[in-house]
């Protein structure tokens, strides 16, 4: 639930197995994470990226895709959420943030990939989205831009 952030935040959606949209949103965010540590800002926001392949996306891929992607989850302002189920990643994922993703049905079920949009959210820290950048290669430079309104 939105209403519990209390620190700016950013939120995008993702798969760890993904080798096309998704390394570069992860990127995005770890850039402006790599800012906030470097400009001493890291307690005043935190980054979400919110999986919808519960099935393999669990705590220990998740680490070895934080190595993978040279994100700090030592920080603290790192976390990454995973929905229980499919069927909850599909509530909350798709319902309610309106990012669309459909399995793919190959013949080998181990390398199934999604097809999905991107999105990436700001959220000020009462909960509300200030920004939400449509796109497979969101501006860093843009998003720390507005960051720096929503923390002021």
């Amino acid at each position: 639930d939105l209403r519990s952030i209390d620190t700016p935040s950013l939120l995008t959606f993702f798969y760890s197995h993904c080798n096309t949209v998704c390394p570069v949103l992860i990127s995005a965010m770890r850039n402006v994470q790599t800012h906030s540590l470097n400009e001493g800002y890291a307690d005043e926001v935190a980054f979400f990226p919110t999986t919808f392949d519960p099935a393999r996306d669990d705590a220990d891929r998740f680490r070895a895709y934080a190595d993978e992607m040279n994100v700090d989850t030592d920080a603290g302002n790192w976390h990454f959420l995973r929905p229980e189920s499919k069927d909850r990643a599909k509530a909350v994922v798709q319902e309610q943030f309106g990012v669309r993703f459909d399995r793919t049905e190959p013949e080998d079920m181990d390398m199934y990939m999604f097809a999905h949009s991107a999105l990436t959210f700001l959220v000020n820290a009462d909960g509300y989205v200030e920004r939400a950048y449509r796109s497979k290669s969101p501006d860093a430079d843009q998003i720390l831009s507005d960051l720096e309104t929503v923390r002021a």
